[in-house]
């Protein structure tokens, strides 16, 4: 395997398909991966591409160094990478951090860029930093080994950890989670402590294709809408039976998509529109400097992303960006229960409030009342945090059958277990959390 020299570090990267191909991609996988979770994709895309697929610095075969794997430093090397196998515009395509690469390399070098596609990532700075603390005090202290079947369930969804057919890749991943050294925190690190980069998406230049799994544990289909919105002509593509690693997942469904967008007309975004929708000014999305392959303005086209056109049309209030204040509580006093809403079409029911179901497409929600009483399906104690003080429980309710609530959980710690049945709690401020029930909670919950 290849290896390539940057500041700090040297990366082992995969190089496969010939040299002289009509393209290139470049393949940034996810956390706790390596360059090897697309195997089974580049299979199934065939071998008229060159695939290039780095290992990041610390992960994989490239080891650990004295500087940290934060993702301005991967979004570096992995620049360098392109540079010196040919210099793009590649086929750039991340998975959950890698997306986080890859929308920074979109954003500050266009010129290398024919086409993005990312997967389970948002534009935005982590929003639950105090679960990944806490795993990563675990994993320092106790080695990944000890969380297997946490990190199974944060990166593959319901079916995919259920399906005898697919036991075997299972097991193969959780044997490498196992194997992973406790360095690997220090990826982490560099994962939830990122910076936000919504403010930068005015700068990328070609539409984006947005892949996010309906049964993902890590990051909502929401959390890329949010970015298909920002990007005029992006696609959004909800996977039902994914979760958040759909290339490993579903590698034949993520690569038909994959080949649908690389032959598509190529174009450049639109700016006109961008602007139009209250985006940073569009002169600033300039690239520095061209390449001679990249499409010029007669290819330009106005483009909506789909998900627009349905918000344009729902019915309920708008969620809020994660950089904006909420337009309206989650809670609703008065009835002593969290807001959400049903698509009229198919009743599936979510919360937060979405604009657009992703169980049928439908795009006419309507707002109701979730159930005040649940169950507990999972929990952790944080002990690190620079959200609240520490220690606390953080754990997911199981409301309804379609509707999985994450929030703090009250009571004794030894005293909680997973399907325990559990109550809403909203204090006269709107705070909201969850508390085992018994004989002493009575209706004042």
């Amino acid at each position: 395997m290849p290896t390539l020299d940057v500041p700090g570090a040297t990366l082992f990267y995969r190089d496969s398909g010939p040299a002289d191909s009509a393209g290139t991609a470049v393949l940034l996988h996810s956390l706790f991966f390596d360059g090897s979770m697309f195997d089974p994709l580049c299979a199934a895309l065939g071998e008229d591409l060159r695939f290039l697929r780095p290992d990041h610095r610390g992960q994989g075969r490239s080891r650990p160094t004295s500087t940290a794997p934060d993702m301005d430093r991967l979004a570096s090397d992995t620049v360098t990478l392109i540079e010196s196998t040919g210099g793009g515009p590649v086929h750039l395509v991340g998975s959950s951090m890698g997306g986080y690469v890859a929308l920074r390399i979109a954003a500050r070098r266009p010129d290398l860029v024919a086409t993005c596609t990312l997967l389970g990532c948002t534009a935005a700075a982590e929003q639950r930093p105090e679960v990944f603390a806490a795993l990563e005090g675990r994993l320092r202290e106790h080695g990944p080994a000890a969380s297997v079947a946490e990190l199974a369930y944060t990166m593959f969804g319901d079916d995919f950890l259920a399906d005898p057919a697919k036991a075997a890749a299972r097991e193969h991943w959780e044997n490498r989670f196992a194997a992973r050294d406790t360095d690997v925190a220090d990826a982490l690190r560099g994962v939830y402590q990122r910076d936000g980069v919504l403010g930068e998406l005015a700068a990328i230049r070609v539409p984006l294709l947005l892949i996010a799994g309906e049964q993902d544990h890590a990051k909502r289909p929401a959390d890329l809408r949010a970015v298909a919105d920002r990007v005029p002509g992006s696609r959004l593509v909800v996977l039902p039976g994914a979760g958040h690693t759909p290339v490993v997942e579903e590698p034949s469904t993520v690569a038909a998509e994959l080949a649908r967008w690389w032959r598509r007309p190529t174009r450049d975004v639109d700016r006109t529109d961008a602007a139009s929708a209250g985006l940073s000014n569009p002169s600033a999305a300039a690239p520095q400097s061209g390449h001679p392959n990249t499409p010029g303005p007669a290819h330009r086209q106005k483009e909506r992303s789909i998900v627009s056109t349905a918000r344009e049309q729902a019915t309920t209030p708008r969620p809020p960006w994660p950089d904006q204040a909420s337009e309206a509580a989650p809670v609703s006093l008065a009835d002593g229960a969290l807001i959400g809403n049903r698509c009229t079409a198919c009743g599936h029911r979510f919360f937060p409030a979405r604009r657009l179901c992703f169980g049928c497409g439908g795009d006419i929600l309507e707002e109701v009342l979730l159930p005040r009483e649940g169950t507990l399906y999972s929990y952790t104690r944080v002990h690190v945090s620079s959200a609240m003080p520490p220690p606390y429980t953080l754990g997911y309710v199981d409301l309804a059958e379609d509707v999985r609530v994450l929030a703090r959980i009250e009571g004794d710690p030894d005293d909680l277990r997973c399907e325990q049945p559990v109550r809403l709690r909203i204090t006269e401020d709107g705070a909201w959390s969850f508390a085992p029930t018994g004989p002493e909670e009575g209706d004042h919950a």
